[in-house]
């Protein structure tokens, strides 16, 4: 059963093994990128840090833990897809393609798309007054450990408080 992530080197530590292997600042949790592959199948690496490998352009790489307003650089659509906002088109391109955030042949946008269609069903089926559903989205919208919860988060903002 393959772990749903794993630590990803920013820069890859190929540049300076000694420097970068264990530089906390270079650190940070990535999916495992075979999310969608046949059970058992660990072996393809479609998305995330196992993706980019040692491809690396640090001008072009929109680096997280450096530029604290990265959300600004990317827009989500209600079909799961990430695209670029016109902040810096150049940088969010690339880093959407080194990282395949859409996934391959767009799994990873359906399956976005499917989390958003399931906090709906689950708000539009339940017995709440609209006063507590939208109570029960930002309670569910505060958990960081909620699958896709940026996407959640961008596309369920006009319901918020």
């Amino acid at each position: 059963m393959p772990t749903s992530s794993h630590v990803e080197h920013i820069k890859p530590k190929s540049l300076d093994i000694a420097t970068l292997t264990f530089d906390y600042a270079n650190l940070l949790v990535s999916c495992e990128g075979n999310h969608f592959n046949k059970i058992g199948d660990n072996s393809k690496k479609n998305n995330c840090g196992h993706l980019k490998d040692d491809d690396f352009d640090e001008i072009l790489f929109l680096n997280p833990t450096i530029i604290t307003n990265i959300s600004e650089y990317f827009i989500f659509d209600t079909n799961g897809v990430i695209e670029s906002s016109n902040v810096d088109t150049a940088k969010a391109v690339y880093t959407l393609k080194l990282l395949n955030l859409n996934g391959k042949n767009g799994k990873l946008a359906e399956a976005r798309k499917k989390a958003r269609e399931m906090q709906l069903r689950v708000l539009r089926n339940s017995t709440y007054t609209e006063e507590e559903q939208k109570e029960k989205l930002n309670a569910y919208l505060q958990n960081n450990t909620n699958e896709f919860i940026t996407f959640l988060r961008y596309t369920f903002r006009p319901l918020e408080k």
